[in-house]
């Protein structure tokens, strides 16, 4: 019998750690739900309030996991308890339909609540659904107005329509045809099939009570919030005109940024649209202006993130771009690099003389007869052929080749070395 002193040396390179939130991000936008719950759940686990969002998301919607609305609400829950708007809104709701958690209203409009201040336009339109209703607080069309002014403002064509909607009738507002009309314009130009259409209905009734002046002023009204939302949303527009004489204010001076912070808002679009194209979203020439189709594109991404679809581009959807870009492109090297070899495995080995050969276990090797096995040691790998090996005792004797002047193994080469493994006869047993 024998007695082995020894190093011990890894035979192939462990895999990498796990990947951040924008990589589980990027998996999720090419579905592969699996993956990113992989890459979220730890996240999750340690309080991250993103990865909380997401995981909530993926079990409401039954994505990579069976649909469960208690495991989206605990979820959320906890996304929401550390501020997340999102989080608050899907919780918000959840509470408004009694999934996964008792129906409950004054619930619904305190999550509401929290998320709409911080600024999410679904949640804002919802609080005016529910003070105009009176559901869950005493009907007051007056806070609905302020709701849904705030997420029409956004670009909400819903809210936009239940705005033109109060004024046309004069609740909680002063009864306006001109901006009645106007917010069932905008609505009609950007809300969905049945938003559009009930848009259009309101904007002819009210034909019937306007004269074509007002008409044309109701118009012009319409594209000047249209402008303003546009604004609002980071689409860059024209440098401000000239101050006229006399008048020390520019026209549009609210249009006015520092060249600098243009500069990189605009960079930050071009390269945003770039990244949208890349993707396969169609949104028009990487010229850093938000139009309709970059608004379109961004708002077809940010369904498939899970995200609020704003159509806005900030620094935050730019990082989002470039994870979902960077996956991609991992995987696609992934398919044209060759086949690993059919082997493949770690084990630990001996040094066991000055030549550098290494003993180990023969199943783990006996695979790589042919192709030979890597020895990997820190930051370098060096390729090893089977010498000899022993079935029965499941030994396997390794030499490595290397191109360096000295043994690979040798102190003069690494002071991770002492000396080789050792053997001595030991008695036996009698």
């Amino acid at each position: 019998m024998y007695r082995i002193i020894g190093f011990v040396l890894l035979l192939a390179v462990q895999s990498a750690s796990a990947m951040d939130f924008w990589t589980g991000s990027a998996y999720y936008l090419r579905g592969d739900f699996e993956a990113a719950m992989l890459e979220w759940r730890p996240l999750a686990d340690t309080g991250d309030p993103r990865a909380q969002y997401y995981l909530g998301l993926m079990y409401a919607r039954g994505e990579g996991v069976p649909a469960d609305n208690l495991q989206a609400a605990h979820w959320f829950r906890k996304s929401a308890e550390q501020g997340n708007p999102q989080s608050q809104y899907h919780l918000g709701m959840l509470y408004a339909n009694g999934k996964g958690v008792p129906e409950d209203d004054r619930q619904a409009i305190h999550w509401l609540g929290e998320s709409a201040r911080q600024g999410d336009a679904r949640a804002q339109f919802n609080l005016g659904i529910m003070y105009e209703l009176g559901e869950g607080v005493p009907k007051d069309d007056r806070q609905a107005v302020i709701w849904y002014q705030q997420a029409a403002e956004q670009g909400h064509a819903s809210a936009q329509f239940g705005l033109g909607s109060l004024f046309a009738k004069g609740s909680g507002i002063a009864q306006d045809n001109l901006r009645a009309y106007a917010w069932f314009n905008l609505a009609a130009a950007r809300g969905d099939e049945q938003v559009r259409h009930l848009a259009e209905r309101r904007r002819t009734a009210l034909l019937a009570e306007m004269t074509t002046a007002q008409v044309v002023e109701a118009q012009l009204l319409s594209a000047l919030i249209a402008d303003r939302i546009d604004r609002a949303a980071g689409i860059r527009v024209a440098p401000p005109k000239p101050a006229p004489p006399g008048d020390p204010t520019p026209a549009n001076a609210e249009r006015d940024q520092t060249p600098a912070a243009a500069d990189r808002q605009q960079e930050t679009v071009r390269q945003s649209q770039l990244y949208l194209a890349a993707l396969g979203f169609e949104p028009g020439p990487a010229d850093g202006l938000i139009g309709r189709r970059t608004r379109n594109a961004v708002q077809q991404f940010q369904r498939q993130a899970g995200l609020a679809p704003t159509g806005r581009i900030t620094e935050e959807l730019l990082l989002l771009l470039q994870a979902a870009v960077a996956q991609g492109l991992e995987e696609r090297r992934a398919e044209a690099s060759p086949p690993a070899p059919e082997g493949s495995g770690s084990s630990s080995g001996f040094v066991v003389n000055r030549a550098g050969e290494i003993l180990t276990s023969h199943h783990a090797v006996e695979s790589c007869a042919s192709s030979g096995a890597t020895i990997t040691f820190g930051e370098e790998s060096h390729q090893a052929k089977i010498q000899a090996q022993d079935v029965q005792n499941d030994l396997a004797l390794l030499v490595v080749h290397s191109d360096e002047p000295c043994a690979w193994w040798s102190p003069t080469c690494t002071d991770a070395f002492d000396r080789p493994a050792t053997f001595s006869q030991m008695p036996r047993a009698s």
